[in-house]
């Protein structure tokens, strides 16, 4: 049993009163203040790149996937807040599973989308033609379906202790699933996507200020676009 479970579990036997508690409410609220900024920019960013023709290109296409991706992840931590204020406080988490699903799965998305960003530039500067004559719809689905299979496969992993746990009365913060998964695989595949985005960006990195050498500046814009 998980430190955070044994929080939610005392938080329960502590507010067992369908009531209002100060101590539930301001945590909550505190995260999703926090998070509202992020949200609206997020959703902003979003509207922008559908009313301007002229970010369409693969790379805003996937910027915007990640601005998606981590609009419904803040998100989620409207849910904690509303159950606070509305004193429901607790619900089951099998009902805070589906609830927080899509959530969850974009908070590993959006991780995922800063890999695939970096791959789709290091195509750019090492293979700029090529990149340029791509078929798009075909590339970008290509991608899109490399993005969201660990995030499905992540998500799936806390299903069996969802189901042994369903009835368990939770705040319902959006990582709350995986209170009964016991694993660090899933800590161990978060670090190796970070390190291979963070190559994979040193390579374009190293590409691009190569490039600037020889490069005349209309072709440093095309590199970026």
């Amino acid at each position: 049993m998980t430190d955070i479970y044994n929080i939610n579990n005392t938080l329960y036997t502590t507010h067992i009163n369908p009531q209002f508690y100060s101590d539930l409410f301001l945590p909550a609220f505190i995260k999703w203040i926090i998070c509202l900024p992020g949200i609206v920019n997020n959703l902003a960013l979003i509207c922008v790149t559908f009313r301007e023709k002229s970010l369409r290109g693969p790379c805003n296409l996937l910027l915007t996937l990640g601005a998606l991706f981590e609009f419904f992840y803040l998100s989620g931590f409207t849910i904690p807040f509303l159950l606070a204020l509305t004193t429901i406080n607790f619900i089951p988490l099998q009902t805070c599973f589906y609830i927080q699903a899509i959530p969850l799965i974009s908070l590993f998305a959006s991780v995922n989308t800063v890999l695939f960003v970096g791959i789709d530039r290091l195509l750019n500067v090492i293979l700029p033609i090529k990149y340029h004559t791509i078929n798009k719809p075909i590339y970008f689905t290509i991608i899109l379906f490399g993005i969201l299979a660990y995030p499905f496969y992540a998500v799936s992993l806390a299903i069996d202790g969802v189901w042994s746990n369903y009835n368990r009365l939770v705040i319902c913060i959006t990582t709350e699933p995986y209170n009964f998964y016991y694993s660090t695989q899933l800590l161990d595949t978060g670090f190796f996507i970070n390190l291979t985005s963070f190559i994979c960006y040193m390579f374009v990195w190293y590409f691009v200020s190569k490039a600037k050498n020889v490069t005349s500046t209309s072709d440093l814009t095309l590199i970026f676009t």
